[in-house]
This record gives structure tokens, C-alpha cells and sequence, in this order.
């Protein structure tokens, strides 16, 4: 099953997202496991384009190019590209330890996603900003879960096949 979705954008931040109908997701087989971790079912689901980590990575990096305004309009240009995304059925509990947030402890259960067009847009990105960004595992967060009130329903970033792997991921379907 595919849908075709629309990204935000955030230029304060360098992110973007795209939200995604949550009924492509098989909440019903995942919800004991999720109690089980004491996992939340997070009411909004979304795959991340464009993370807090590269967005900073960008921000940084930004001062050295010229026209931030046209290199804005680049960027949202480039996520006017058709996005589709097929669910694949294989879901992951992750967790992992955030020493810059006080030890903050968060755990997940993502599944991934088939994203085509990814891989195409890090490269026109790239291009356009001059870097090397790595281009981010597709996927979503259904159930998640943090030892702050405050991120509760916030997943763990996955930029890299290394990083997910660091995670030690269990496979629950």
C-alpha cells in the first residue's frame, strides 16, 4: 500500500517532515508489546526528512553560502518532489541514553518504510548546500516513550544504517 504525502518545512530550524495517515500502521499487533515497555501510542505519526541533527549540521554551515532567502526557496522547491511511502512490516523496539539531556532515557517502536525519492533528494540537497549529508533510514514512530515529561512521545533519530545497528535493535514483526 503507498500514499503520497506533503512535507513541512521549518526554516528556523532546517527540518522537515511528513505527516502521514496513521492507518497505514497496524496499531491493534503492537499495543500489548507497547504496554508491556510502557510505551504511549503517539497520536501523530510522521517520517522525518530532514532531522534536528542535519538541520543543525546545516545551520552551521549555512553562514559560508550566499542568498540564505534563495537557498531557502531552493530547499522548499526540492520538497515540492513527489513523495510516496510504502510500509514495510517490520517493526523495532529501540532505546537509547541522551547524556546531554541529564541521561534522559527514550525507547521506541518504529517500523520502516520504503521512501524512493529519498535518496534523490539528499543528493539534489547536497548539491544545493555544498555538503555531505547522510540520508536518513525511512521511518516512523508509533509508540514511544521518555524518562522526561516533556519528550514523551519524541523518538530517537535514526541517521545512519551504523547508528540504528549501535541501537541494538529487536525485531518484534
Amino acid at each position: 500500500m503507498r500514499k503520497e504525502v506533503k512535507p513541512s518545512f521549518d526554516e528556523r530550524n532546517f527540518t522537515s517532515i511528513l505527516h502521514i495517515d496513521r492507518n497505514l500502521f497496524d496499531f491493534k499487533k503492537l499495543r500489548n508489546f507497547a504496554k508491556e515497555k510502557s510505551l504511549l501510542e503517539k497520536p501523530d505519526i510522521h517520517v522525518t526528512i530532514i532531522g534536528r541533527e542535519t538541520g543543525e549540521l546545516i545551520k552551521k554551515d549555512i553562514e559560508r553560502l550566499p542568498d540564505f532567502t534563495q537557498l531557502v526557496k531552493k530547499i522548499k522547491k526540492l520538497l515540492e518532489i513527489q513523495w510516496k511511502i510504502y510500509p514495510i512490516n517490520k517493526t523495532y523496539f529501540i532505546s537509547k541514553t541522551y547524556k546531554e539531556y541529564c541521561n534522559e532515557k527514550r525507547k521506541s517502536l518504529v517500523q520502516f518504510i520504503e521512501m524512493p525519492a529519498i535518496g534523490g533528494f539528499y543528493k539534489k540537497l547536497n548539491e544545493i548546500l555544498q555538503m555531505n549529508l547522510k540520508t536518513p533510514i525511512p521511518h516512523v514512530t508509533l509508540f514511544a516513550n521518555s524518562t522526561r515529561k516533556e519528550t514523551r512521545l519524541r523518538g530517537i533519530g535514526i541517521y545512519s544504517k551504523k547508528q540504528f545497528k549501535n541501537l541494538k535493535p529487536k525485531l518484534i514483526k
